[in-house]
């Protein structure tokens, strides 16, 4: 779609709950490499169980009662609703959550959200967990999308201004690597709910998923250097699907993933340790790295 200007959307609690699968649809189709943006006020809050003080919660599942979640709701792969869900996924109860394949995989959104986006689909939002009978109230979201990065995009080169940086090796960190290998580069960063994570990867800085010549050099977002260019039509592993040569994250150990390219700030909802990979299906062909710095923002 491009360029989306900041638009506000009102989410209702009771009407867009994850476990009706009645899921908020904000009509914008995102383009792979844009940026999508999510804001939302941290005072507003609604609610899992209006009759609960303690259960009236902001968009990230934090309780005003008791500055904590007021729970934890699971729901597991499989079909229900109608919708093949692919892998399981958790999350607070009353966080905000969004899907651009219709449910069939989740991201946190919460408070606030900077999103490279690897996959594109329509973007719907939902209150995740709860039943239409108890829910209440209801929060406003401020989305816009901007311009994809390209090669010649920016980040601050000053790298004091971030906590850590990580080097992630195409043919050691690549999703399926060596047999009887961690494939993972383990950050050992631990993150907390409402801890803001933020990861930059330069978009000049490339890695190859074929180290035969040059003609499959891509970034971290899985683009070439004419920012159009990408190898294959990407590949489903572990349940989700991303573009070949991209760059991924985790929190819980490969269970689920979420897009990071090359920028990524996400206000972390569930508790884990980050995590970053190669998105391949071959090591053997891969060649180079692409340095990831991280900043962490604890609440």
């Amino acid at each position: 779609m491009g360029i989306v200007p900041k638009t506000p959307f009102k989410i209702e609690a009771k009407v867009n709950s994850s476990t009706e699968s009645t899921f908020f649809d904000t009509k914008i189709d995102l383009d792979y490499g844009d940026l999508l943006i999510v804001d939302v006020d941290t005072q507003e809050k609604w609610s899992a169980y209006g009759f609960s003080s303690k259960s009236w919660v902001n968009a990230n599942g934090i309780s005003f009662a008791t500055q904590t979640n007021d729970g934890i709701y699971q729901e597991p792969a499989g079909t229900a609703r109608g919708i093949a869900q692919s892998a399981d996924f958790q999350f607070p109860f009353g966080s905000l959550i969004g899907t651009v394949d219709n449910g069939t995989t989740y991201f946190p959104i919460g408070t606030h959200l900077e999103l490279t986006v690897l996959r594109s689909g329509r973007l719907k939002l939902v209150f995740w967990g709860g039943d239409h009978n108890t829910n209440d109230g209801a929060i406003v979201a401020n989305i816009e999308v901007r311009k994809a990065f390209n090669h010649d995009a920016t980040i601050d080169n000053n790298i004091a201004l971030y906590g850590n940086h990580f080097d992630v090796h195409s043919r050691v960190h690549s999703l399926f690597g060596k047999a009887d290998t961690e494939t993972h580069l383990n950050t050992h960063i631990e993150l907390k709910p409402e801890d803001v994570l933020t990861i930059d990867v330069h978009p000049k800085d490339l890695w190859s998923v074929i180290s035969d010549g040059r003609a499959w050099d891509l970034n971290a977002n899985g683009l070439g250097e004419d920012n159009k260019t990408k190898w294959g039509a990407g590949f489903a592993g572990k349940n989700f699907i991303f573009q070949s040569g991209t760059l991924v994250g985790t929190l819980d150990d490969g269970k689920t993933y979420f897009a990071v390219g090359t920028h990524l700030k996400l206000t972390v909802l569930n508790p884990g340790t980050l995590k970053l990979v190669h998105w391949d299906q071959d090591y053997t062909n891969n060649n180079g790295s692409v340095r990831a710095f991280v900043n962490v923002d604890r609440k």
